[in-house]
């Protein structure tokens, strides 16, 4: 009984006596080729439809686009937007240290008039600035003949 034989593609039937073998070689085993006689391993694998390999690929190439994009954002975020409002708080703070100074400068020239309120001869001349006279005194005023 014979077996029949598979024949490959553009390949024709030959008795076994006819097929050559090549010789094993030093350089064989560098470019992977088996030895003769040994078999390779055939594993079964399903073939992964193509299009869902191009969708994976497409998938990370928009999840990259996506991480940079976030990442952009999130250097404005926390990088852009906080320096504008840091600057703008810096000019208040300036405004508002100069206009301190020009209170305590106010507040030491009241400390200072109170100091000289405390004497009587001040409260007198405070008092005749408004216009004010002791009980026994007169006051005139004098009326200039452009002031009518």
């Amino acid at each position: 009984m014979t077996l029949p034989r598979r024949i490959s593609r553009g390949a024709t039937a030959r008795a076994k006596s006819e097929i050559r073998r090549r010789s094993p070689q030093s350089h064989d085993r560098v470019r992977g080729r088996a030895r003769p006689g040994w078999r390779r391993r055939e594993v079964e694998r399903e073939p992964a439809p193509k299009e869902s390999g191009r969708f994976i690929r497409g998938a990370t190439k928009v999840l990259a686009k996506l991480i940079i994009a976030v990442s952009i954002l999130a250097i404005f975020v926390f990088g852009v937007f906080p320096t504008g409002s840091f600057l703008e708080q810096r000019g208040e703070l300036r405004d508002s240290e100069e206009e301190l100074a020009e209170l305590r400068e106010e507040n030491s020239q009241l400390e200072e008039r109170i100091e000289r309120l405390g004497s009587d001869a001040e409260i007198e001349r405070e008092a005749r600035e408004f216009g004010l006279v002791r009980p026994e005194e007169e006051n005139y005023l004098i009326i200039a003949p452009g002031d009518q």
